[in-house]
């Protein structure tokens, strides 16, 4: 999750892709991209991030189906059911921040997966909920939050 949605409320999770990018290009270091030859479009892995909002308005939505009479105790993915590879971040980064950086290549870290998405089948089927925020949105709330 990333895009603070306030600039008071920064995300201040350090081990998540957005901070460390953004930590690594303010202190002028170029961030680095673990593995580019997974079985992905660009070889990088793909991971489906959710912007805070969206994350609260699934809260909300859930909070009013439990207020239900008649309701299935269940669990439900958050996310948008479409992911984004570490280098497309990346660029979006670059845009968002008008900023020209290189992302260095290293090898892959033990455990990642190549891909990992949400079902949100489920979630818009039960709580007829969605994600409204794209990467851009994402990107540029949490820049905002931290500039």
């Amino acid at each position: 999750m990333a895009g603070a949605g306030w600039p008071d409320l920064a995300d201040t999770a350090v081990a998540n892709l957005v901070p460390i990018v953004f930590a690594a290009i303010r202190s002028g270091k170029n961030p680095v991209v673990f593995g580019n030859d997974y079985g992905t479009s660009d070889g990088s892995c793909v991971r489906d991030y959710v912007h805070v909002h969206d994350l609260a308005d699934s809260h909300l939505a859930a909070i009013e189906y439990l207020a239900q009479e008649k309701r299935e105790f269940t669990t439900f993915n958050v996310g948008t059911g479409q992911g984004s590879s570490v280098f497309e971040v990346v660029d979006e980064i670059k845009t968002v921040s008008g900023l020209d950086f290189v992302a260095d290549v290293s090898s892959r870290r033990a455990g990642d997966p190549p891909f990992l998405c949400a079902d949100v089948s489920r979630i818009k089927k039960t709580l007829n909920w969605r994600a409204k925020h794209n990467l851009h949105d994402i990107v540029e709330s949490a820049w905002n939050a931290t500039s």
